[in-house]
């Protein structure tokens, strides 16, 4: 069974994917195309590596040489990486990251 300090972090992270979630479908939303089911279905993949200790980086340093390398392939699931990056730069909300609100719009962010 696990304790409570591990409860508690799951529940932030459950939380967390269930934010990137809302702001996937608001960035999709708003472009007027993509995938949203595409992007959610990578979500927990990327709350666990990215906020759950698994990869190794330090989101100040892009170019820090110790740092894991990730690299995703699914090209409808990059509203996901976008709602990602904007809880690193926000404070979890990745709407108020102008990149975020550009996504599939030309000549924007």
């Amino acid at each position: 069974m696990p304790d409570s300090k591990q409860s508690s972090q799951t529940e932030s992270l459950d939380e967390l994917a269930r934010k990137i979630r809302l702001d996937i479908l608001d960035m999709t939303t708003r472009a007027g195309s993509g995938h949203p089911s595409s992007s959610w279905s990578s979500v927990e993949i990327l709350v666990a590596l990215f906020f759950g200790g698994l990869l190794k980086y330090k989101p100040g340093e892009p170019w820090w040489p110790e740092r894991d390398r990730f690299i995703m392939s699914k090209g409808h699931g990059a509203p996901a990486l976008y709602a990602r990056g904007g809880c690193h730069r926000h404070g979890l909300r990745a709407s108020a990251f102008h990149g975020a609100a550009a996504v599939r719009q030309s000549g924007k962010a």
